[in-house]
């Protein structure tokens, strides 16, 4: 499906693909993003397949099928060298990993190799990520009668995590982990498991969950280099609502 452009760009708004090739053409990479237009970009994405640009957006604007679904398993279905369901992996093998899925421990956990370091001073676990209702990701965050329902970025924790650090429903807070500090304001949610900060991603300002994670190579999971966005360890700093006289 083709959706019809609903206005015009607003102020100094862009279109993705129109951020994408002045970068491009910024860092002298213009053959990365070669489109002229949108519709050159879908055209592109589109071969070789019949549904072209032009049978989607005048032939058929509801959207239309490029192929039948259907079930079961076909010769050369798994790209794998095996050609089959993989649960053990040879690559990973070759390149000196345990090729059987095997559960490894973040280093910034209860359980990992830093708690003894990190532990007193930042007993919680953070999760960051968060989906926001109202926003996508880092936007419109401008638009007032979305900000009206969401002002601030929220780190959710259960009741007991709230009374243990003297916090309640609503008040500001401060999250802290060894790599940097964020000021949102607390949501206290008993689905939340007890010991864990939820907080979200995409606020920018202080607000912004990037100030807490920690990305460094020697902090990375291993094998993909994955940033331990799931798995920090923080603390809670509750900011007095009194204002001072």
């Amino acid at each position: 499906m083709i959706r019809e452009q609903a206005i015009a760009p607003v102020g100094e708004c862009r279109s993705v693909l129109d951020v994408y090739k002045g970068l491009c053409e910024r860092m002298n990479m213009r053959e990365v993003f070669p489109w002229p237009s949108e519709k050159d970009l879908v055209e592109d994405l589109l071969q070789p397949c019949e549904l072209g640009f032009d049978h989607l957006h005048e032939r058929k604007p509801e959207g239309d099928f490029y192929q039948e679904k259907r079930y079961g398993t076909t010769e050369g279905m798994w790209a794998t060298p095996s050609g089959k369901i993989e649960i053990y992996s040879q690559a990973l093998a070759d390149v000196g990993f345990d090729p059987l899925p095997t559960y490894l421990e973040p280093e910034k956990s209860p359980q990992g190799k830093r708690w003894k370091e990190l532990g007193e001073k930042y007993p919680l676990i953070l999760s960051t990520g968060q989906r926001d209702l109202f926003y996508t990701a880092s936007q419109m965050h401008h638009i007032d009668g979305l900000r009206r329902h969401r002002p601030w970025a929220v780190a959710e924790m259960a009741p007991g995590t709230a009374a243990r650090y003297q916090i309640t429903d609503g008040q500001e807070v401060v999250v802290e982990t060894d790599r940097g500090r964020a000021r949102m304001h607390a949501r206290v949610d008993d689905r939340i498991a007890e010991g864990v900060i939820m907080v979200p991603h995409g606020w920018h300002g202080d607000g912004n969950c990037n100030l807490l994670t920690d990305c460094r190579a020697e902090s990375r999971e291993p094998i993909m280099g994955y940033p331990t966005w799931k798995s920090q360890l923080c603390t809670l700093v509750p900011i007095d609502p009194t204002p001072a006289p």
